[in-house]
Parts: structure tokens; C-alpha cells; sequence
């Protein structure tokens, strides 16, 4: 069971990462080149539990089309755990905070 919420967690994560990555155009309007900002943030919903811990070691982002390629770890993460159930009612905390 833990296992499973540690999965949807870091599912999470991804997706969120991978939907504001994609969302940003490589230029301004006026054909300069346009600086990108990722920002990766944890939160839950509430839940009937006690404890759910997810331990963040590294976060990878791929901006490539290939699926199993061309990960790369992104810098300045906030590495450790941290407890689920401390991030509800609109409270979160900033993983990752990239600029590119």
C-alpha cells in the first residue's frame, strides 16, 4: 500500500512537470528566445490516514520525444521526506524552482 501512494505521488509529479514544460514556446513574439520556468510543488487531498511519507530523492525531467531516453536530473531540488498529510488544505511546498 505504500508503495501505491508513493507511485501516484511521483506520478503526479511528473505529469505536472512534464504539462508545464510542454506548455512554454521556444521563442517570444518577436523571434527572441523565450526563457522557461518549471516550478515543481507537493500537495495532497485529504485522506483517512495517518501517515504517508514520500521520500524525494532526485527529480528528472525529459523535454526530448523519446520515452525511455534523455533524462536529465534537475538541479536544486529539495531532496527529503515528507509527510502527505502536512500538505492539505491549499498547504504545499516547492520541490524544484528551474529557470531556463
Amino acid at each position: 500500500m505504500r508503495n501505491t501512494w508513493k507511485n501516484l505521488a511521483l506520478g503526479t509529479l511528473l505529469l505536472g512537470g512534464i504539462a508545464t514544460q510542454t506548455a512554454c514556446s521556444n521563442s517570444d513574439s518577436d523571434g527572441s528566445p523565450e526563457k522557461t520556468r518549471l516550478q515543481i510543488a507537493l500537495t495532497d487531498d485529504p485522506g483517512d490516514f495517518s501517515e504517508v511519507w514520500i521520500d524525494v530523492k532526485e527529480i528528472r525531467i525529459n523535454s526530448s520525444d523519446a520515452d525511455d531516453q534523455n533524462w536529465v536530473p534537475l538541479a536544486g531540488v529539495k531532496a527529503g521526506a515528507y509527510n502527505l498529510l502536512e500538505l492539505v488544505n491549499d498547504h504545499d511546498t516547492i520541490l524544484a524552482d528551474a529557470a531556463g
